[in-house]
């Protein structure tokens, strides 16, 4: 039998993975996938890529975070760790997890009290307001610059961005998001979704990847649990 290279399915093509030729690259499962721009989707349907995404999720140590996701020097945070434990210990700072960590029951409930604990950090460290990051809340409005219609929740963008009178500043935007002057994806640094997901449907996932890895891999995985569930 002859090869047959695969081919990527052309634009505007199939709508459902079943109606794709065999040879055609297959579509992700996660939640990053691009696969149909244009359906209009409910909980239901998203949620198998949801539970793809949550079976490969690790702990990661603070520094880790700081050094890998935030690109900080390993000398700047060895320079700054007892600032940032100055932080992180105070009551107010404990007052703001306290609040953020209140039963809730819709995501959007999560929203102001996650951009207060971190824009407080930001806020705390030296910084230039001309070109640091804040968070701010994006949902409900689409960000511009792409036919994708994008909506997520909270968006990080420099303090620049704020200068739009419309949005004037990140209280401003804390109920519905940057009406009337949306961000465009030239503007945003970084993006984060919030989903409120049933602990027991995490625990299961948890499970399920512990005992996958640790039958391919002689070293133990940590697990990293998302600080965004009830």
């Amino acid at each position: 039998m002859p090869y047959q290279h695969s081919s990527t399915p052309p634009a505007g093509a199939a709508t459902t993975p079943q109606s794709l030729p065999i040879q055609s690259t297959p579509h992700s499962q996660g939640s990053s996938s691009h696969y149909s721009y244009q359906s209009q989707n409910h909980q239901s349907d998203y949620k198998p890529y949801l539970k793809e995404d949550l079976k490969h999720q690790y702990m990661v140590t603070f520094d880790e975070f700081l050094n890998e996701i935030l690109h900080l020097a390993s000398d700047w945070i060895e320079q700054n760790a007892s600032r940032i434990s100055d932080i992180v210990y105070t009551q107010s700072f404990g007052n703001m997890v306290s609040e953020y960590r209140e039963p809730v029951t819709h995501e959007t409930s999560r929203y102001p009290p996650f951009i207060i604990i971190a824009n407080h950090i930001i806020n705390q460290l030296d910084h230039n307001p001309d070109s640091n990051i804040c968070f701010c809340r994006n949902d409900p409005i689409i960000v511009g610059g792409s036919r994708a219609e994008r909506k997520p929740d909270v968006a990080g963008v420099r303090y620049q961005s704020l200068r739009v009178s419309e949005r004037s500043s990140v209280d401003n935007l804390m109920k519905d998001g940057p009406d009337g002057a949306c961000f465009w994806w030239t503007e945003v640094l970084l993006f984060l979704e919030f989903k409120l997901i049933r602990r027991k449907l995490l625990e299961d996932l948890v499970q399920a990847a512990l005992t996958r890895d640790r039958s391919s891999s002689p070293f133990s995985p940590c697990v990293f649990r998302p600080p965004l569930l009830d």
